[in-house]
């Protein structure tokens, strides 16, 4: 039996100078607002235990688990402040808004599990949960959701006791299993109201639609795989499968707008992510004062839609399709700059078909959007170094990237055609002029239909890096001046992180979600450290 309580509480306070700056515009104003959370999670699990005729091993569990999640915020702000040095709400005179509201969630879940093993080779087990959540009907709150799982240690057989000596390990194992997913709205199920002020009148107004069949999303996890390992487990590693099927997905569906709702939650499509994850460690050295450990890793993800309630659904500049992937950017593509007038140029489809430019984006529609890549790497992993010579180690760590897309949209807004005062790129620089006629950069105007920030594949990129994260020299202080000084260890460490990235775009952090779009995203920064880790 546990319970554990998360308690979160934050105030902000805001003050402007009613005297000098912005603020004095408005006599100064002075904002507070408080935010409070508080998580409770209350668990019974019993466990029971037995071998028999030593080789059966029997481990069941079972047990109850409560989780209630409770928020409540609370502020406003006023203006007119009587006088600077005066901090508090009460010291302005003008009320601008204040407001507040709280919202609660429970979920109750009962779950078991079992496992059973025969003489350490062969293993088995297979877990059951029910869970029931608040955010959806009574008539549809219970989920459950299961899973299996075996694997096989083939060293431990009979017939592989010739390859002991250079095969150490190999073992198979496999599990799939369903997993519940209820991140929708608080009151997910029901139809909401919203309160107005109508000419000083309280009024209600239709908030959201009910939608009482809402239900859990289910996600079935597939995994296989294989681990190795040759000369004392000297060179190890696992090949790995993975896929997860997702099915009766919580989306909001979009509405015609005469329906008076833009969009409504429902279970809708079906999507399958899967892939193959490679790892590899080994010790190219190993003598009594030099060890040299590298290890590197890959991992390929695809991302493909089953099901959909509709022919097509765009989401930003990514349309989805039937046998496509939710991560596809369509886009129309950019035809450069017409060296004649500077006018940006882009292609769109004519009446019969043919493939066109115009200086006019307005007349492009979404059937002039082509597939222009995909945000998933086609690879993602890292290579880890560790290398110790006596009391001495130093170890990097890169991580990288191969291919898919990324929309700067960081590049977009340093070209954008804004209010005055706002930085710009360098590549400003090369803009269209009669003089420079033959650039990538459109010349300067005012005219909306020649904005050369508007959505195109000009500003897709390559997402590929590769990044040292971490490099790392210690020295481990020797156990003679450790005796001396009475302590049991001690080190002293130089670290650097994020020295290098190498990217095809200057300017761009490339690690970035698979989302593959950017904005204003804060960069990894370059940190330098060093210190000393003692135990006493």
């Amino acid at each position: 039996m546990s319970l554990n309580i998360d308690y979160n509480n934050k105030t902000n306070h805001d003050y402007t100078n009613p005297t000098y700056g912005t603020g004095s515009i408005s006599g100064g104003s002075v904002s507070k607002y408080n935010y409070r959370t508080t998580g409770m999670t209350f668990n019974n699990v019993i466990n029971y235990q037995h071998t028999f005729n030593d080789v059966h091993d029997i481990r069941v569990m079972a047990g109850q688990e409560y989780y209630e999640y409770n928020t409540s915020n609370f502020g406003g702000s006023r203006s007119k402040v009587i006088m600077d040095g005066f901090y508090e709400p009460d010291a302005a005179s003008s009320l601008g808004d204040f407001g507040g509201n709280s919202d609660q969630y429970k979920l109750l879940s009962f779950f078991g599990s079992a496992e059973y093993s025969y003489d350490q080779k062969y293993f088995l087990s297979a877990s059951v949960r029910s869970d029931g959540s608040s955010r959806f009907h009574p008539d549809h709150r219970w989920g459950t959701f299961w899973s299996i799982g075996a694997s096989w240690k083939i060293m431990q057989e009979e017939f592989m006791k010739d390859t002991s000596d250079w095969l150490s390990n190999l073992s198979l194992r496999a599990s799939y299993g369903a997993q519940g997913n209820d991140q929708v709205g608080y009151y997910a199920y029901q139809a909401l109201y919203s309160i107005r002020n109508n000419l000083g009148e309280s009024g209600l107004h239709a908030y959201r639609l009910a939608t009482p069949n809402l239900s859990w999303e289910t996600n079935l996890n597939t995994n296989i795989g294989l681990d190795f390992g040759f000369w004392n487990n000297r060179l190890s590693g696992t090949i790995e499968y993975f896929e997860r099927r997702s099915k009766d997905l919580l989306f909001s569906k979009d509405l015609v707008p005469s329906s008076g709702f833009s969009s409504m939650d429902e279970n809708i499509g079906a999507i399958k992510n899967y892939g193959w994850e490679f790892q590899i460690s080994g010790y190219p050295i190993m003598t009594k004062d030099w060890k040299w450990k590298l290890s590197f890793n890959a991992t390929t993800y695809k991302n493909k839609i089953t099901s959909l309630p509709a022919e097509e659904m765009w989401s930003g500049n990514k349309k989805w399709v039937k046998g496509g992937s939710l991560y596809d950017f369509y886009l129309v593509e950019w035809a450069g700059v017409n060296p004649e007038n500077g006018n940006p140029m882009w292609y769109r489809y004519n009446t019969n078909g043919e493939k066109v430019t115009t200086e006019d984006y307005s007349s492009t529609t979404p059937d002039d959007k082509v597939k222009c890549g995909n945000s998933l790497p086609d690879w993602t992993g890292g290579l880890q170094s560790d290398l110790s010579f006596k009391d001495f180690t130093l170890s990097f760590l890169f991580s990288y990237s191969i291919g898919g897309k990324i929309y700067n949209g960081d590049k977009v807004s340093l070209m954008s055609q804004g209010p005055t005062g706002t930085s710009w790129s360098v590549d400003m620089l090369d803009r269209w002029t009669p003089e420079n006629p033959y650039t990538d950069v459109p010349r300067l105007t005012t005219s909306p239909k020649s904005s050369w920030t508007n959505s195109s594949n000009r500003f897709l990129v390559d997402r590929s890096y590769l990044r040292l994260k971490n490099i790392t020299f210690s020295y481990n202080l020797p156990k003679s001046l450790l005796n001396t000084l009475t302590l049991k260890d001690a080190s002293i460490f130089f670290q650097a992180e994020n020295m290098l990235t190498l990217a095809k775009q200057q300017g761009l952090d490339p690690e970035q979600t698979f989302g593959g779009s950017t904005y204003y995203r804060y960069p990894a920064m370059k940190t330098i450290s060093f210190g000393i880790n003692v135990k006493l």
